[in-house]
């Protein structure tokens, strides 16, 4: 079913001279689409976990960077009863710490799902000179801990690493775990009623910049994009309304801790000094994205905030591991 439809509909596309999506693209959208719209969530979630490979077993092909690394595998992760976390990338000579928060709905996704895009910038990075840390957060997921209890993780990790590292802090993260990024950032000048607050919140500039990849920021999922782009995105507006009730556990969606985009404070308050944000022209939630880059824009200088707008792209599946790469070591950079 899904392989026939979607040949034809490239041969259409490529007939007509209509740009779009490559026949690949085209492929894993339709399949993507196709099982998160007919399957459970706790169905989808075992078939898009199952098998992956940790970044310390991906690490083993790259000898130079696993010799430079030079830190035991059990070193490599952090285990508490407040959050758990492993590092994809941890070397003695590092300059900055990437803090990762993986994406999947808020009801799916792992450190080992992002783990191939992770590698991915790490050799990206040390090509140029670059070595950074990079710390993915595991966190609890949907329908089983609703909101709060992932951004209270997210929090966690971020106290920890502050308190086990001396290094400026890159939070970066892609579709809800870039959700749950700006969220954390609000939350340290203004705290979660129910999450305890951060001691010394990002006094000192820790957090030195942000990396937004296809953010999920307005959980009422009814921009006009969400419309214009339902044919090109690997997710319809039908799932992204199940996983996001699953996330809400009764919270509307418009409330401006689950949809950022809406935060009634001052933005130049909680912002670092960096911002770049990463979408896709034909992704679903472009219309948000470039909301919330005209809100950001407002308060940051154009050379504070940029903006990565791959046109040919639809969604995360195929921004990660091009963009990403040079959304980091422009933050690097600075």
């Amino acid at each position: 079913y899904v392989l026939p439809k979607t040949k034809l509909r490239a041969l259409l596309l490529r007939a007509f001279e209509v740009k779009g999506p490559s026949l690949q693209q085209m492929l894993a959208n339709a399949s993507l689409k196709w099982i998160s719209a007919f399957l459970t969530i706790s169905q989808f979630r075992h078939v898009t976990e199952s098998n992956l490979t940790g970044p310390q077993d991906l690490l083993k092909g790259c000898p130079t960077l696993l010799e430079e690394q030079g830190t035991s595998e059990k070193a490599m992760q952090i285990v508490s009863d407040r959050f758990s976390g492993i590092y994809a990338a941890k070397f003695p000579r590092s300059t900055h710490i990437i803090m990762y928060v993986h994406g999947g709905g808020f009801v799916s996704g792992s450190p080992e799902g992002v783990a191939g895009w992770l590698l991915q910038l790490i050799v990206e990075l040390h090509a140029r000179g670059i070595l950074a840390d990079v710390f993915c957060v595991r966190y609890n997921l949907a329908p089983e801990h609703p909101f709060p209890g992932g951004l209270r993780q997210v929090v966690a990790a971020y106290e920890e690493l502050v308190s086990r590292e001396g290094k400026p802090i890159i939070l970066a993260g892609e579709s809800a775990g870039s959700n749950l990024c700006l969220d954390l950032l609000r939350h340290l000048v203004d705290p979660h009623p129910e999450i305890p607050p951060v001691k010394g919140g990002n006094r000192g500039g820790r957090i030195v910049a942000a990396c937004l990849t296809c953010p999920w920021v307005d959980l009422r999922n009814e921009s006009e994009s969400m419309h214009r782009n339902a044919k090109y995105d690997c997710l319809e507006k039908k799932v992204l309304d199940k996983w996001r009730e699953a996330y809400l556990g009764g919270l509307q969606p418009n409330d401006n801790w689950t949809s950022p985009v809406d935060f009634p404070g001052d933005w130049r308050d909680i912002l670092p000094p960096h911002v770049l944000l990463v979408a896709g022209g034909l992704e679903l939630f472009l219309s948000d994205i470039l909301r919330l880059a005209d809100k950001i824009r407002k308060v940051l200088t154009s050379r504070q905030c940029s903006i990565f707008a791959l046109l040919a792209a639809s969604n995360t599946i195929f921004i990660l591991g091009r963009a990403d790469t040079r959304a980091l070591i422009y933050a690097l950079s600075l």
